[in-house]
């Protein structure tokens, strides 16, 4: 297929990487023949000349290589060898109770990350693995069936719209109500993000929305890190710096969009927020940000 693209590379956090299409045949074999970029990749980490050669099921030498699973952190060790007599054809073993088997029409991919000695393992749907910047393959005879996708997984805050509602309102809805007891949002910070954006959507500022009885344009409060995450993470969330007015659809689309177009606002975001959210001590990769919205 091809090595990482420069904006692949500058996603993983990657020195070199490489991936593939994985095809129907290679899912129902378990077992991926690596390409020239994928052996390039994978035999600076690991020497052809350290690899068991001929059938696994002869091998009397451990041929078990560890991985890290780039979506789970955990160590995933799979079957590799060599499995002609002469060459340095590479053949990799996928297995689900391993923890490493992606389907027919993902994209598995290996890179190295910067500044670590382990080798990543990871797969992706399509459209991600093209809003990250990957190549895809040429039309050919031998095409995969159509795949349907299930809906992504989205966000879910069930007291947003409490919170959207109450910043606006002269009267709290958490003081009418009582009910808006998860985790604390402050009215004015939300207020003061918004006027910082000037009323205006900050992925956008060309979307238009409808006006305020004071004359303003109705946005929406979004805190980018999740306020879900404010316990796991033991730093305020609710901050200036992580919080971005977004227009109606842009904050529905941010949570509910399919995947490569909720990757694709993050990474915007991201890069607009990022300096700012260290500076308040909230250090978080967009790697791991994609994560928490399940986009990865």
């Amino acid at each position: 297929m091809g090595l990482f693209t420069l904006k692949q590379r500058k996603f993983f956090n990657a020195s070199v990487g490489a991936g593939s299409l994985v095809t129907p045949r290679e899912e129902s074999d378990s077992q991926i023949t690596l390409d020239s970029n994928e052996k390039t990749v994978l035999h600076a980490h690991t020497p052809a000349s350290t690899i068991p050669r001929m059938s696994i099921k002869k091998l009397s030498a451990p041929s078990k290589l560890s991985f890290k699973n780039f979506q789970t952190g955990a160590t995933v060790q799979l079957n590799l060898n060599l499995p002609k007599s002469k060459g340095n054809e590479t053949r990799l073993y996928l297995s689900e109770m391993a923890g490493f088997k992606p389907k027919a029409g993902e994209y598995w991919f290996l890179f190295k990350r910067n500044g670590t000695k382990n080798l990543f393992i990871g797969s992706v749907d399509e459209s991600v693995w093209v809003a990250l910047g990957g190549v895809i393959p040429r039309p050919s005879s031998k095409t995969l069936s159509p795949k349907i996708y299930s809906p992504a997984p989205h966000i879910s805050d069930e007291e947003d719209h409490i919170y959207q509602s109450e910043i606006y309102s002269s009267t709290p809805a958490a003081i009418k109500t009582g009910i808006y007891k998860k985790e604390h949002r402050d009215r004015a910070v939300a207020l003061q993000s918004i006027q910082n954006a000037s009323h205006k959507c900050e992925l956008d500022v060309n979307h238009k929305t409808f006006m305020l009885e004071t004359g303003l344009h109705y946005v929406e409060a979004h805190h980018l890190v999740p306020i879900a995450k404010q316990t796991e993470l033991g730093v305020n969330l609710d901050i200036p710096q992580n919080i971005i007015a977004l227009c109606p659809n842009c904050h529905r689309a941010v949570h509910h969009a399919e995947k490569a177009s909720r990757l694709k606002i993050l990474q915007i975001l991201y890069s607009m927020r990022n300096s700012k959210l260290q500076s308040a001590g909230i250090k978080i990769s967009l790697i791991e940000l994609a994560k928490m919205y399940n986009c990865l």
